[in-house]
């Protein structure tokens, strides 16, 4: 065995760990279920054939499209409402199979440990927590202590909120609303806003962000 195919073999060894104490159940159970979910469930059949490892080819790209629809497909048509619904969504219960439930807890370990907790993501998580760091320290400062002017780095129709917060003297509620606009970014937001804030890469003019 490689030791490439030794690291991939510790990681499956730790992600059926996880889970068998996870559903309380036996290692064995666990391996047969992920056995059967990846070589029988239709979303991991584009999959069959490749590689050993994700290659970026075309037949790999559209095998992750292929499961990606699937498993949106399955996640919804699983889970239903009841209760009385038409009262609003607070009033109804969510019901999910018992069966989707491990499949989803399954795929959440995955990937943790082969994306989250990989050593290959270190550097790349390192640099995504100084820019929440960034974002968070300028958008802090700026619902502090902004001006009028600086509040537009805000998404438009907020500075008023922030004016009345001010007014009131909710220093709280200013840190909660700054770090709640910052983690709503998606990844390429955020990068945009710190290219932007830190002047790293102002872009064209005429792109607004």
């Amino acid at each position: 065995m490689s030791r490439s195919e030794e690291t991939q073999q510790r990681f499956a060894d730790r992600v059926v760990g996880i889970l068998a104490s996870k559903f309380e159940t036996s290692e064995d159970e666990v391996a047969e279920r992920i056995a059967f979910f990846f070589g029988q469930h239709a979303a991991f059949s584009g999959f069959r054939g490749l590689g050993y490892e994700y290659d970026g080819s075309l037949g790999a790209k559209r095998a992750v499209r292929n499961m990606r629809k699937e498993l949106f497909s399955m996640f919804i048509d699983k889970a239903a409402y009841t209760g009385d619904i038409s009262r609003g969504r607070h009033f109804a219960a969510l019901e999910v199979d018992d069966g989707v439930r491990l499949l989803n807890g399954i795929l959440k370990q995955l990937v943790w440990v082969y994306v989250i907790d990989n050593p290959r993501m270190a550097t790349h998580q390192f640099g995504q927590r100084e820019v929440v760091r960034f974002l968070l320290d300028k958008h802090v400062q700026v619902a502090l202590h902004g001006s009028e002017g600086g509040l537009s780095i805000f998404p438009q129709g907020r500075k008023d909120t922030i004016l009345s917060l001010r007014e009131g003297g909710d220093k709280m509620g200013l840190l909660r609303f700054a770090a709640d606009h910052v983690s709503n970014m998606t990844d390429a937001y955020a990068t945009m806003m710190f290219h932007r804030l830190s002047g790293q890469a102002a872009g064209p003019l005429n792109v607004y962000i």
